[in-house]
C-alpha cells in the first residue's frame, strides 16, 4: 500500500500498475489476518461486538479523509481561484503531491500499529512451546546417554524451515476443501455481492454524482466538493452502523438478530438503488451530463442520502459476515474462512470494475438490486 501512494508523487504508468497489484495482493494478506485476528481474540458471544466495533474504527478512517478533502479543496479553490477554474472537476498537480504525502504519512503510521498489535496470550504461549528448541550443552553433548535426545532436538530446529513450508501447503488444503463445504457454498454469494458494493460505493457512484452537471448547474456545488460530501456521508453510515451493532450491541442484540441485521441493511440499499435510479442520470458513470434521473431531478440531499443509506448497508453486511465466520470456524479454520471471503469479495469487484466502464449506471443498480435481494436469501440458509 506504502508504494502504491508513493507513486502518485512520481507518477508513472508502469509502476503504477505494479503497485496496484501490490496494491490487492497486500489488501488480500491484511484483511485476512485482521479476521484471523479477530478470531483469535473473540469467543462466539463477542464476535458481533467485536466485528462492529472493528468495522466502525476501520470506516471512521472516511469521515476523517473526507474533512481533510474538503478542507484541502475549498482551501485551494480560495487561493488559487484561476488553476481551480483551470481544472475544473479534475484536481491541480499541487492538490494531489499534498494529498498523497499525507496519506503516505498515514499509512507509515498504520503500518507500525499493526506491527505492534499485542499477540492472544493463550495461544502465543502455547505456539511458543510448541516451537521452543533447547540447544544442548557442551558438556551434554559429551554425555553419551544425551546424544540420541541431543541429535533429536538439533533435527527438530533444522526441519523447521521445512515445517513452515509444509504448513503452508496443509493451509492451501484446508482453504480448497472448506471451499467445498456446502456453507461455503452458500456464503460465497453474499460474499460476492460485497464485492459488487465495493465498486460501486468506492467508484461507480462517486464518478456518477461527479459527472452529474446539474448538481452545480441547479445548485451551484462544485463537483469536488459533492466528492468530498460523500465520502463523509458514506463513512458516517458504515461507522454508525458498526458502533450499533458493536459498541452497544449488548443492548441491540435484545432487538435484532444476525439475519435482522442482514435484513436492514438490504432494505435500505435497496431504498437508495429506486433514489438514485429516479434522481441520478444512467450515462453518468461513464461521462459528463446534463440530464435528469428518470423520475425527478438531481437533489443534493438525496445524493447524500443514498450514500449514508449504502455505507450503513454495507457495514451491516460485513460486520454480520466476520461475526458469522468467528462464531462457525474454529480458530484453526478461521483464517482460511476469511481468505476464502477476501477471494470471493475481490474476484467480484474485479469484474465489476472491469465493466464500470462499459455499462451504464442503471445496469450497476439492477445487478445490486438482483444480488442483493438473492444474497440475503442465501444467507438466511447459512
Amino acid at each position: 500500500m506504502l508504494f502504491f501512494k508513493l507513486g502518485f508523487l512520481f507518477l508513472n504508468r508502469w509502476y503504477l500498475f505494479g503497485s496496484s497489484a501490490l496494491l490487492g495482493l497486500g489488501a488480500a494478506v491484511i484483511w485476512t489476518a485482521q479476521g484471523k485476528y479477530l478470531a483469535l481474540n473473540s469467543q462466539p458471544e463477542t464476535a458481533g461486538k467485536h466485528s462492529g466495533l472493528f468495522w466502525a474504527l476501520s470506516q471512521a478512517c472516511q469521515v476523517c479523509g473526507g474533512l481533510f478533502l474538503l478542507i484541502v479543496f475549498l482551501l485551494h479553490a480560495h487561493q488559487n481561484p484561476e488553476e481551480h477554474y483551470q481544472f475544473g472537476s479534475s484536481f491541480a498537480p499541487s492538490t494531489v503531491k499534498l494529498l498523497y504525502l499525507v496519506f503516505t504519512g498515514v499509512t507509515i503510521l498504520g503500518a507500525l500499529i499493526l506491527g505492534l498489535l499485542p499477540l492472544n496470550e493463550v495461544n502465543n504461549l502455547g505456539n511458543r512451546r510448541q516451537r521452543e528448541v533447547v540447544f544442548p550443552s557442551p558438556s551434554e553433548l559429551l554425555d553419551p546417554i544425551n546424544q540420541l535426545s541431543s541429535q533429536v532436538v538439533v533435527n527438530n530446529y533444522s526441519v523447521e524451515n521445512e515445517h513452515l513450508f509444509t504448513s503452508f501447503l496443509f493451509m492451501l488444503k484446508a482453504t480448497f476443501n472448506l471451499s467445498k463445504t456446502f456453507k461455503m457454498a452458500l456464503l460465497s454469494l453474499p460474499f460476492m455481492y460485497t464485492g459488487l458494493i465495493v465498486s460501486f460505493w468506492s467508484s461507480v457512484y462517486p464518478t456518477s454524482i461527479a459527472n452529474t452537471e446539474l448538481f452545480q448547474v441547479n445548485q451551484g456545488i462544485d463537483p469536488k466538493v459533492l466528492l468530498a460530501l460523500n465520502v463523509i456521508i458514506q463513512g458516517i453510515g458504515q461507522s454508525s452502523a458498526g458502533l450499533l451493532f458493536g459498541i452497544f450491541g449488548s443492548k441491540t442484540a435484545k432487538f435484532f438478530t444476525r439475519l435482522n441485521i442482514v435484513l436492514i441493511g438490504s432494505f435500505l440499499q435497496l431504498l437508495a438503488f429506486f433514489a438514485i435510479f429516479s434522481s441520478i442520470p444512467g450515462n453518468a458513470s461513464l461521462g459528463k451530463t446534463l440530464e435528469e434521473g428518470v423520475l425527478i431531478a438531481p437533489k443534493i440531499w438525496l445524493a447524500l442520502l443514498s450514500g449514508f443509506l449504502i455505507g450503513f448497508g454495507d457495514s451491516c453486511w460485513n460486520t454480520q459476515i466476520f461475526a458469522f465466520l468467528i462464531s462457525n470456524y474454529s480458530q484453526q479454520e478461521s483464517a482460511s474462512a476469511f481468505s476464502l471471503f477476501k477471494f470471493y469479495q475481490s474476484l467480484l469487484t474485479f469484474f465489476a470494475f472491469f465493466y464500470a466502464s462499459l455499462l451504464s449506471l442503471y445496469w450497476h443498480l439492477l445487478f445490486l438490486f438482483i444480488g442483493s435481494t438473492f444474497c440475503f436469501v442465501k444467507f438466511c440458509f447459512c
